[in-house]
This record gives C-alpha cells, sequence and structure tokens, in this order.
C-alpha cells in the first residue's frame, strides 16, 4: 500500500494594519488619530472626528498656499531678478522663464501636501493663481511692448537731432531729419496708445520736428557759425515750436547784431592793409572808433559791440607788430655782431628777408654802421663801437623831457648842454655803455686858455697784396697793464695813473662847476622821481651818466687800474675811455664771488642777456612790478 503525503496549504496573506494616513487623516488631526487606534474592525469615526479631520486638511491646504504666494511674489515682484522690473526688450525674453519657474514652484508645493485630500485642495487652489500669473505676465509683455516701441522711437529722435547740431551748414540735410523725425514722433504715438488726431499727437511730432531745427541752430550759434544759424532760423521759423521760436529769436536778434558788426569792422579796417607801426595802430584805432561813433551812435549796444570788436582786432595788431619787432631787431642785431668771411667786422648788407622788414631810417643807419665798419670802426684793441640804431620809445622820452625842464631851471644853458651830451635815450637798454669818466683838468704845465694838443693817431700798417696778418700772441698780464697805459695816455696824458702823480687837491673852475651841475641834476632827479623807488631813480641816473663805477680791479701783478682798462675792455667813443656796461656787470659779479656773495642779476622778462653776463650771474626774469628795489 503506498503512502501519499498531502502538502500543506499556504498562509494566506494577511493585508497590513490599516493606518491613519490611509484614511486621510493627518498628523495635525490628533483627536481623530488617537480615536482611529482605538477603533475595532468594522467600525468608523464618529462626526467629531470626521470633522476634525477635515479643518486639519484644509488648514494645511491654506498654509502650503501662502508658501507659494510668497515664492511667487519674489519671482514677480520682490526678487532681486523680479520679472515685473524688466523694461522693453528684456522683458518679452524673460517671460517664458518666469512662467517656467512658477511652475516649479507650484510642483514644489504640491509636493509637500500629506494626503490626497489636501493635495487636491492645494491644487484647486494654485490653478486659480495660475490664471492670474498668466494674466500678470501678458499685461507685462504687452504694456513693455509698448514702452519698447516707444523708446526706440524716442532714440531714433534723439540721433536725428545729434546729426542735425552736426549737420547746421547744410540745410537739405537738416530737411531731410525734419521729415525722418516726423515718422519716428508718429510711431512714438502709436507705442504710446494715443490717436494720430488727438491734441497730445500732434503736440508730439510738432515738439519732435521743432526740436531737429533747434538743435541744429544752436550748435550753429555755439560754434559763432552766424551766418548759418540766421538762415536755418528764416528757413525752419514756421516749424518751431512757440516755446522753441521764442527762445531762439533773442539769440538770433543776438546773432545779426554781431554779424553787422563784423563786417562793419572788416570794411572799415581791412585785416590785409593793417598798419605796421604802433604809432599807425593807434591812429586807424582812433580813426575807425570816431567812425563808428558816428556810423552807429543811434544805435548803442551795437555801437558796443562794434567797439569791441575794434579794440580786439587793434589789440591783436598791436602785439603781433610787438613781435615782429622783436623778430626784426634779434635778426639784425645777429647779423650785425656775425664777423665777415675775413674775421672783420661785418660790412655786407642783411640779407633781403631782413632789409625788406627795415624802414627807411633804420636802414640808413644800418648803412652807417656799415660804413663805418668798412672804414675801421673797431679800435686798435679790436673791439666795435657800440651799434646805436634809432629807436622810439615814447615813455622814455617824455620822461627826460621833464628832466630837461627840471635841469633849465636848476642850472641854465651850461646844464642843458651837458645833459644834450649825455643824452642816451636814442640807444638800445642792452647796448647803453658806461657812463663817461669825470673830467680831469690838464696838467699845470698847460693853461686853461691853451688848447691841448691832441695825440697822434695810430694808423694801422698797410698790407701788400696776398699778404697775412702777423699772429698776435697771448699777452702776458704785464704786457695787458702796459699796453692800457699806454693808451689811456694817448687819451688823456694827465691821467694819475699814467703820470702816477697825486690826485688833484685843488679842483679847477671847470670841475667846481660840472660837480655843481651834478649836484643840481640829481637834485632835480630826486624830486622828481624819487616817490617812484630807488631802482627807477637809479635808470634814470644811469641813463644820464651820473652813476659811476667803483669797483675797481688789481691784475696779476698788484697794480690798480680804475675802472678796469685792460685792453680787452677798453673802447674808445668820441676820444673818451671807459668799460662797458657788460664787462662792469661781470667785474661787480666777480667782486661779490671774492667776498663770498651770490650774484644776481633781475632783468625784466624778454630782455637779451649776453652769454658772458649769464655765466657770472644767476639771471633772474621778472616782469616791470617783481624788480627789486
Amino acid at each position: 500500500m503506498s503512502r501519499y503525503l498531502i502538502s500543506p496549504l499556504p498562509p494566506e496573506d494577511t493585508a497590513p494594519p490599516s493606518r491613519p494616513q490611509d484614511f486621510n487623516i493627518p498628523d495635525e488631526a490628533y483627536g481623530a488619530r488617537k480615536a482611529f487606534d482605538r477603533l475595532q474592525p468594522g467600525e468608523g469615526l464618529g462626526p467629531d472626528f470626521q470633522r476634525e479631520i477635515a479643518i486639519a486638511n484644509a488648514t494645511r491646504a491654506s498654509e502650503l498656499q501662502n508658501q507659494f504666494l510668497e515664492r511667487q511674489r519674489e519671482i514677480l515682484a520682490t526678487g532681486p531678478d523680479a520679472y515685473l522690473s524688466t523694461r522693453g526688450r528684456d522683458a518679452l525674453l524673460g517671460a517664458d522663464a518666469t512662467i517656467a519657474r512658477l511652475d516649479a514652484a507650484r510642483e514644489d508645493v504640491l509636493s509637500q501636501a500629506a494626503n490626497a485630500t489636501q493635495r487636491e485642495l492645494l491644487s484647486q487652489a494654485l490653478a486659480d493663481h495660475r490664471l492670474v500669473e498668466h494674466a500678470t505676465v501678458s499685461d507685462h509683455v504687452g504694456q513693455q511692448t509698448r514702452e519698447w516701441r516707444a523708446a526706440t522711437a524716442a532714440a531714433r529722435l534723439d540721433q536725428l537731432g545729434r546729426q542735425a547740431a552736426l549737420d547746421y551748414g547744410d540745410p537739405g540735410a537738416v530737411e531731410a531729419y525734419d521729415r525722418a523725425s516726423q515718422s519716428a514722433a508718429q510711431e512714438k504715438v502709436r507705442a504710446s496708445g494715443w490717436l494720430e488726431s488727438s491734441d497730445e499727437a500732434i503736440s508730439t511730432v510738432g515738439r519732435a520736428r521743432s526740436s531737429i531745427w533747434r538743435q541744429a541752430i544752436e550748435a550753429a550759434l555755439g560754434k559763432m557759425e552766424l551766418k548759418p544759424a540766421i538762415a536755418l532760423y528764416e528757413r525752419g521759423k514756421d516749424r518751431l515750436a512757440a516755446a522753441d521760436r521764442s527762445a531762439l529769436s533773442t539769440l538770433i536778434g543776438v546773432a545779426h547784431e554781431h554779424e553787422i558788426a563784423r563786417e562793419y569792422v572788416e570794411a572799415i579796417a581791412p585785416i590785409a592793409y593793417a598798419p605796421q607801426t604802433p604809432a599807425d595802430i593807434d591812429d586807424a584805432h582812433e580813426e575807425a572808433s570816431a567812425r563808428s561813433d558816428a556810423d552807429w551812435g543811434h544805435d548803442p549796444e551795437l555801437r558796443a559791440t562794434i567797439q569791441h570788436l575794434l579794440d580786439v582786432l587793434f589789440g591783436k595788431l598791436r602785439v603781433g607788430g610787438a613781435e615782429a619787432e622783436g623778430k626784426r631787431g634779434s635778426a639784425l642785431d645777429d647779423w650785425l655782431s656775425k664777423r665777415g668771411e675775413d674775421g672783420l667786422p661785418q660790412t655786407a648788407l642783411p640779407p633781403p628777408a631782413i632789409w625788406a622788414e627795415l624802414d627807411p631810417e633804420r636802414q640808413q643807419a644800418v648803412r652807417d654802421i656799415l660804413k663805418r665798419n668798412a672804414e675801421g670802426g673797431a679800435n686798435v684793441l679790436g673791439r666795435t663801437r657800440p651799434r646805436i640804431i634809432p629807436v622810439s620809445d615814447k615813455h622814455e622820452e617824455d620822461e627826460t623831457e621833464e628832466v630837461k625842464k627840471e635841469i633849465d631851471k636848476e642850472t641854465g644853458k651850461f646844464g642843458r648842454r651837458v645833459l644834450h651830451d649825455l643824452d642816451e635815450t636814442h640807444i638800445r637798454p642792452h647796448e647803453i655803455p658806461q657812463p663817461l669818466a669825470p673830467y680831469r683838468p690838464p696838467s699845470s704845465a698847460v693853461k686853461p686858455s691853451e688848447t691841448p694838443t691832441p695825440a697822434p693817431k695810430t694808423i694801422p700798417p698797410i698790407l701788400s697784396e696776398g699778404a697775412k696778418p702777423p699772429v698776435s700772441k697771448p699777452q702776458t698780464p704785464a704786457e695787458k697793464l702796459s699796453a692800457s697805459r699806454g693808451k689811456l695816455k694817448q687819451l688823456d696824458p694827465s691821467h694819475p695813473e699814467v703820470s702816477g702823480s697825486p690826485e688833484i687837491k685843488e679842483p679847477s673852475l671847470i670841475e667846481e662847476a660840472l660837480v655843481k651841475v651834478r649836484n643840481a641834476l640829481k637834485s632835480a632827479i630826486l624830486r622828481i622821481y624819487g616817490h617812484r623807488g630807488r631802482n627807477f631813480e637809479a635808470r634814470v641816473l644811469k641813463m644820464l651818466g651820473l652813476n659811476k663805477n667803483t669797483i675797481k680791479v688789481t691784475t696779476d701783478e698788484g697794480s690798480s687800474i680804475p675802472d678796469a682798462l685792460t685792453d680787452t675792455e677798453l673802447i674808445e667813443i668820441k676820444d673818451r675811455a671807459y668799460v662797458t656796461m657788460t664787462r662792469q656787470l661781470c667785474i661787480q659779479a666777480k667782486a661779490a664771488k671774492r667776498l663770498g656773495l651770490t650774484a644776481v642779476l633781475y632783468v625784466r622778462k624778454g630782455a637779451r642777456v649776453s652769454a658772458e653776463v649769464r655765466a657770472n650771474f644767476i639771471v633772474r626774469e621778472v616782469s616791470e612790478a617783481e624788480l627789486p628795489l
């Protein structure tokens, strides 16, 4: 008998125990959740617990809705990149990204719902908010589209106005910009939502066209292009708005006045034939001013404008004339200072470029200088005579005339004659030589009534044709001293340095008279010019030869030579010996250095200072007011 085994049946799968969440009971429904745990199979929760469950689900759904609204507000309005803050084209391009951010926030909030009841309640509320979001984004897109169009039209108008300001000299171009501005303004009107027939639209188009003309006219006036400005105003004044026409009419009136004044000044004072000398410029200025007063006396404002233009014109002519005179004088001085190819003083006429700029008087003065150079204008010591070129200095002439009047009162004819001999007002300041040495009476062997025999003049030997002058050897200090005394002996045999005699104790009648004249001159100068300061007084005394260098120079041999009469410093004018002004300054500088002092020379700005003076002084150029007393 066979045995059959019957395998046992598998136990049935038991259902998991029920949870509160399965019955949409949220964790927040504490009473219903505890009651659910005590339920027997087949039992249900009472109405009170059901009401508690409904309230808890609705409250949680509202809380999640509030969370979504906070994120929605941040995306649309309050965040750093809020969509409603975007403008123009950026708003149009950012709409899709904003909707996507809102949908993502909605899904994130829905995922936080605890049960189906909460999800259903929250989904319905968020769906309603989605409709509002789309409407808000669409409204912003529409508004920013209009603003984008209006801003583009305004930028177009700005471009047209700026271009018109550049092309103010072309009225046809300004007309084209006017037509283009009309279409751009109409586009701006349409973008603003106005009807083209409305007052706002008509006013906007009119202001846009007027702005084109105003910008062009103001640009022309700003650059003093008066004729183009006036022409544009006359051509476009009918298209100017009332406010623009009122503002420009005053400016155009002034432009008319300036243009009339400019044309009038050009007519009565042509620049092409302008006067050259200061006197001619002053006369022309006075004549033009008088004519302007006669022609425009009925219009004071226009006359004042014309007078201003005349003052500016002739002022520039004066400045230009002074600069040209300075250049001419410098070029002429350089030419006259230049030695010829043979090493002798200059004898050739200046180049045509210099010669043509000189007036007849100065041309003759140059001829005289060159003639003296050709006839042996250089003395035996190799120094040429000072170049004396007549110039005009009205201020110094007036000063000299005033001094002459005072001298006539104090000293009579004798003093006037002495002043005439010392008059150097026609010598340029940098060419004024050292004043003549004080007059010394002849020796006792010669009576005052007798005429002393002049010293014989030394005639340089005549060289045969083709022969070269002998080359001179450098002189020793002793030879220089000997040569100086020899020259001094020819000029004044009775000089104490030559004769070795002591100073004359009893002055002659002539010397006493000369002292009285000099004292009278100094008294007059002190009374007239003392209030102007010591510097001005010293300059007047120097002009009249009343101040004398008292510095003595000692040679290597120990002998004192009055006024430094050496072979390189002695010059001869009218048979008198004295040192040059340049050398006198250098002597004073060297004496200061020996005493441990610093030699500073103050000169007026623009004054010519030789290289020798600059080597011995610290030269400081200052104005007239800054000159130290």
